[in-house]
């Protein structure tokens, strides 16, 4: 009996004591629009901007999955390029991750991972983006969808 009684009253001070504290949280995002980029320069994968906030300095991670395609008249390969940024800054692998889509004007499906450690405590901005690798080409993206997972922290909404 006074074993009950100890863990019970045992697990009643974790929890208090842990009360509020967030472990092992994952946020979901997804689109379903499509979105196109006829521009060289980077355009957000998702028409919000996604706010982080960090409590204890762990490591983000990034799960994204989308359909892509290239619109364009050239020749193999089709590529289009992808990259996450937390705060400005591009999150590890830190260059950007080329997608070759088999067939022009056709939906591919693909998925990228990426990381990010040693963020600072407070509140932080991840943007998926992407761009067609060749000048002229038109890049869309739709159907996508976005993990973010943080060992510990809090997100509180994207805007």
């Amino acid at each position: 009996m006074k074993r009950i009684v100890y863990l019970i009253v045992t697990a009643c001070i974790v929890t208090a004591l842990s009360a509020g504290t967030a472990s092992a949280n994952t946020l979901f995002f997804f689109a379903t629009d499509e979105i196109c980029n006829v521009s060289a320069d980077w355009n957000d994968a998702f028409n919000l901007t996604i706010k982080v906030t960090q409590y204890d300095n762990q490591c983000l991670e990034m799960r994204f999955s989308t359909e892509a395609k290239l619109q364009t008249i050239d020749v193999a390969p089709f590529p289009i390029e992808f990259q996450a940024v937390v705060d400005g800054s591009p999150a590890f692998p830190n260059f950007p991750i080329l997608f070759n889509t088999a067939i022009p004007d056709f939906y591919d499906s693909t998925t990228f991972n990426w990381f990010v450690c040693g963020l600072n405590l407070g509140k932080h901005t991840v943007q998926i983006q992407y761009r067609p690798f060749f000048a002229g080409d038109t890049a869309c993206v739709q159907s996508g969808s976005l993990f973010m997972q943080l060992k510990s922290g809090k997100f509180p909404q994207a805007q």
